[in-house]
């Protein structure tokens, strides 16, 4: 997978952005002491991707860079709060600005600051990490910050790994770039939904015989649908990442890619409830969530990379095999308790990433303290599709489907 990732990286930014709103006392020195400990604790956080001798990428640490952090003195406040069209844009301006991957580290960050309150933003290429491991970094920061020791971790371990995959067979990598797309800046929007309205969702969606994660998907399409003549006429095909960590006991103190995907196409039928659509996608995004079933879908990737895969072949693949309309990952609640010491997480956006090409919606869902929190990264975005979504959860949290 992180091999699949760096040669998708040399055709467009593969990069992963995830934001956070913290409430707390801090200052610029400890943010920077913070970083440094969550550099030593992960591996992976330090290393830069370069081809060995026989013509393979590897991880390599050739000294230790620090993780750049950019002070947002520019960082507009609304009552004390973060200016939404700020954030929005910072995210935006981040998904649009690729890492050199020959260049270490493979993560940088933003932090705005006011008084008690701190907007994180993390940036990570996706051969590194995942959404998760992410979130699981902002733990770690605030445990930092909160005076604590972290312990440093070994090298995490590759699903081929994981699966006992040998990779000695794997070809060289062809010569040549990718298919260069425009770099266009995407736009970004978030949405909020109260703790009440995310918790009638859930309770629902377990009525209907479905899930939290197939009420979003549905709320996605009906908003696709509401709001594009295009959209009415086609199915829609959902792509979602499935964090596999629970399969392999990797536990949640690892950074690394631990992500296997699955997808779903909702066919276009008006006559098809919002709960209908629901169970549909949970049913077809019913990734097995055994240990051979990923295994095989890792194997499958491999057998790929041996017969020569190349940047541009890798593109074709995601544009064809992996194509979608939406790509949806959902988080779920975190997974650590967002108050630690005199610092609290209070928001969560994310996480976000694009595959570079046109008509591509991606949509991060984290929830804290009860709220789901939705943000849409797309560089032809639907208008009002989160608000529209947002209505139609509402509506299906009250009727029967």
């Amino acid at each position: 997978m992180e091999h699949i990732f760096w040669l998708l990286n040399r055709s467009a930014g593969n990069q992963i952005v995830l934001a956070a709103e913290i409430e707390g006392e801090t200052t610029l020195r400890a943010w920077r002491q913070a970083l440094d400990a969550l550099q030593r604790r992960h591996p992976l956080l330090s290393t830069a991707i370069t081809l060995s001798s026989n013509g393979l990428p590897y991880f390599e640490v050739p000294s230790v860079q620090e993780i750049p952090l950019r002070f947002a003195a520019d960082a507009m406040w609304v009552e004390r709060a973060i200016a939404t069209e700020w954030l929005d844009s910072q995210m935006a301006d981040e998904l649009a600005e690729p890492f050199d991957t020959e260049s270490a580290p493979l993560i940088r960050a933003v932090l705005a600051h006011c008084e008690q309150r701190s907007v994180v933003l993390l940036v990570g290429n996706h051969a590194i990490c995942d959404g998760l491991s992410l979130s699981l970094c902002f733990r770690d920061l605030l445990r930092s910050l909160n005076g604590e020791h972290l312990e440093p971790l070994p090298i995490p371990k590759s699903l081929d790994q994981l699966c006992g995959i040998s990779t000695e067979t794997s070809q060289p990598v062809p010569p040549g770039e990718g298919i260069q797309y425009p770099r266009d800046t995407p736009r970004v929007h978030r949405v909020k939904l109260s703790a009440d309205l995310t918790e009638r969702i859930i309770l629902r969606a377990r009525a209907e015989h479905t899930t939290m994660h197939g009420a979003l998907c549905s709320a996605m399409v009906h908003a696709g649908w509401n709001a594009s003549a295009e959209w009415r006429e086609k199915s829609l095909r959902i792509f979602s990442p499935v964090d596999v960590r629970s399969v392999f006991g990797i536990g949640d103190d690892q950074c690394g890619l631990f992500l296997a995907s699955s997808s779903v196409v909702i066919e276009r039928n008006a006559s098809e409830s919002f709960w209908a659509v629901a169970r549909q996608a949970t049913q077809g995004l019913n990734v097995p969530g055994a240990r051979g079933a990923i295994c095989a879908q890792t194997q499958g990737q491999r057998k790929l990379l041996n017969s020569g895969l190349d940047a541009v072949g890798a593109v074709k693949i995601r544009q064809n095999a992996l194509a979608r309309d939406i790509m949806l990952t959902n988080m779920g609640r975190l997974r650590f308790q967002t108050e630690i010491g005199r610092f609290k997480l209070t928001s969560m956006w994310g996480p976000l990433a694009l595959s570079g090409y046109p008509g591509d919606h991606t949509v991060g869902v984290a929830t804290v303290e009860g709220s789901a929190h939705l943000t849409l990264a797309s560089r032809s975005p639907l208008p009002s599709m989160l608000e529209l979504a947002e209505v139609i959860l509402i509506a299906a949290s009250k009727d029967a489907g």
